[in-house]
Parts: C-alpha cells; structure tokens; sequence
C-alpha cells in the first residue's frame, strides 16, 4: 500500500497521515521497501537517464555515447522489472513470501525449486508481458521525475 502511495506522488508525511503510522514507520517500510525492490536498478536507471540528457543537451553528436546512455537506462529498468515479478526465486516472490502469513508463505515458498521454468514458460510465452509493460512504465514514470 505504501509503495502505491509513493508511486501515486505522495511524500513520507502525506502517507503517515493517511495511513495513520509514524512518520518513522512509515520511513522504515520505505526503506525495506526500496532494498526488497533493488532500488540501486533504478537510481542506476536514473543516473544513465541524467547521462542521456546531459550529452544532448551539450550538444554531443557522438551516437556510441547517445546509445550507450539509452541502452543504460532500458537495461536497468527491464532488470528492476523482471526482478519484482512475484515468483521465487525472483526478489518479488520474496516479497511476497515476506508478507505472507507463516503457513502461506511456506507454501508458496515450496515452488521456489520450480521458479526458474516457471518464468522461462511464461517468457517465452509472451505471458510476462502483462507484468514487463505497466511495471516498465511505472519504472519509466520514475526516471522522469527525476529528470524534470
């Protein structure tokens, strides 16, 4: 919920008083939140993003350099994408088994064995695309913000 909230713009302050937490709560689920979802992808994202504008912006013709930044930030957001899919041994399956209830999660934890194919039938399926394309976007919605 939190991190629907920070995706829709709000600061720490603006969700404590929503949700009724601590501003200090609200900040430790933010920052478990940020390490469970491999943050450094996305501020990597950011910094190719920030190297991307700085080259055209200067007026660098060099089209290695161009592609380069680009190629940067697609890449470090296609990973941080495909790492939140919510199936072990993918890091969003281990959010997932995290916010489970014991039984539950130990349950969903036993197709971790399984994960691996499970992701390699669902890409080759074109399957993954229903998650790749709204969390890209949202990725994409963030390096943005930081760029204006």
């Amino acid at each position: 919920e939190i991190v629907g909230l920070i995706a829709q713009g709000l600061g720490n302050q603006e969700i404590s008083e929503q949700l009724y937490l601590s501003i200090n709560t609200i900040k430790s689920y933010v920052r478990s939140a940020y390490r469970k979802m491999r943050v450094e992808t996305r501020v990597q994202a950011v910094l190719w993003a920030v190297l991307l504008v700085a080259l055209v912006g200067t007026g660098v013709d060099e089209r290695f350099f161009v592609e380069m930044a680009r190629a940067g930030v697609l890449v470090n957001l296609v990973m941080w994408a495909f790492n939140l899919f919510p199936l072990p041994p993918l890091d969003g399956g281990r959010m997932v088994v995290s916010l489970l209830p014991m039984r539950l999660a130990e349950a969903f934890a036993r197709i971790e064995p399984y994960g691996f194919f499970i992701v390699m039938a669902l890409v080759i399926s074109g399957a993954m695309n229903f998650w790749m394309r709204p969390v890209l976007a949202l990725g994409y919605d963030f390096v943005t913000f930081f760029l204006k």
